[in-house]
């Protein structure tokens, strides 16, 4: 099974720079060193987006269950970085009640 609408998912500015790319967020800090590591820095927002939303349309659901908040969807696959090493990466994608466009909750190594 893909991602419904996989083509048209959100990976919205905040959760890049707030939390996957973030230095200070106490969850997303231990995400950023390895992003920054691959050469996805802040300036590099975008190409990260890109990256993570190829991982969501390339890859297949490896497991998807319902939660209060909505429909998640589990997705694992190998994200290109700017430094032109590959790493292999768990994304989590849900889409809210009554929604049909899924957006990027997390997003980290394996």
């Amino acid at each position: 099974m893909k991602l419904p609408n996989a083509e048209r998912a959100i990976v919205a500015d905040l959760k890049l720079t707030g939390y996957l790319l973030s230095t200070t967020h106490k969850e997303g800090k231990g995400k950023a060193s390895v992003f920054f590591s691959h050469g996805f820095h802040l300036e590099f927002a975008d190409k990260l987006r890109k990256a993570l939303k190829k991982v969501a349309i390339s890859n297949p659901v490896s497991k998807s269950f319902e939660t209060e908040h909505g429909m998640k969807f589990v997705i694992e696959g190998l994200l290109e970085t700017q430094d032109g090493r590959r790493i292999f990466l768990r994304t989590i994608w849900m889409i809210d009640p009554g929604g049909t466009i899924p957006h990027l909750v997390s997003a980290y190594p394996l």
